[in-house]
């Protein structure tokens, strides 16, 4: 029975990420049209698909960036900032809803479940950090970005209650996870050779492209004098 659970992990953490993140979906339902509680099970869906696509294709993108041909086996965090948001305005477009409304409610709805796909690999021993000094112990990797997803949507939540989100939210998670992630990348076991790594790039990228569309969004024509976004 254990070893059927451990062989399912990584289903049972998109499940766990669906469930914990209807409640969030259901409470924004206005931002998307006073939908209903099937049709917020249906874009809670939709997002996870998004997001275990966008992984898979953009693991895929590296692994041929590494020289080992296209595979889609595995999944990459980086490809739900980078690849997610494509599909995202498709689905904005296509529904109707209004784009900033969509990533705000992403930005949030995306936490728990990462918060699981990273529990799945402390379950299957993957992305673990490099040993402290010829202690036997490793840096706490995985355990650090839980705790980064569970801060990270305090911030976001609270910043979303002043009601100044208007889009952000994504953007935000986009500069906060590359910066997180560029300095803990010297702590993980890493396939790339040398000091700096692959993912030490594409961190310095997310963060860019986080910024540049923050500051866009907070441009004096998309918001009011009282600092709300119109």
């Amino acid at each position: 029975m254990l070893e059927m659970v451990l062989d399912y992990t990584k289903y049972i953490a998109l499940f766990l990420g669906i469930l914990a993140g209807f409640p969030i979906v259901w409470q924004r339902r206005n931002r998307l049209g006073k939908i209903n509680a099937f049709q917020t099970l249906l874009v809670c869906i939709a997002f996870s698909i998004c997001s275990t696509v966008s992984a898979m294709l953009f693991a895929g993108i590296e692994s041929i960036i590494s020289g080992h041909g296209f595979t889609i086996t595995s999944i990459s965090t980086y490809g739900i900032y980078f690849i997610c948001p494509l599909m995202l305005m498709l689905f904005a477009k296509a529904c109707n809803v209004r784009i900033s409304n969509i990533f705000d409610i992403f930005a949030l709805y995306a936490l728990p479940s990462l918060f699981f796909l990273r529990c799945n690999c402390l379950i299957s021993g993957c992305c673990g950090g490099k040993e402290i000094f010829d202690t036997g112990i490793h840096w706490p990797t995985r355990e650090a970005e839980l705790i980064f997803y569970i801060v990270m949507l305090i911030f976001l939540l609270k910043r979303e209650k002043k009601n100044v989100s208007g889009g952000t939210l994504f953007p935000l998670l986009m500069v906060s996870y590359g910066s997180f992630r560029f300095i803990e990348e010297w702590f993980r076991i890493s396939s790339g050779a040398g000091a700096v790594h692959p993912a030490h790039i594409w961190s310095l990228i997310a963060a860019a492209i986080g910024l540049s569309i923050y500051f866009e969004l907070q441009s004096p024509k998309r918001m009011n004098r009282g600092g709300k976004y119109v």
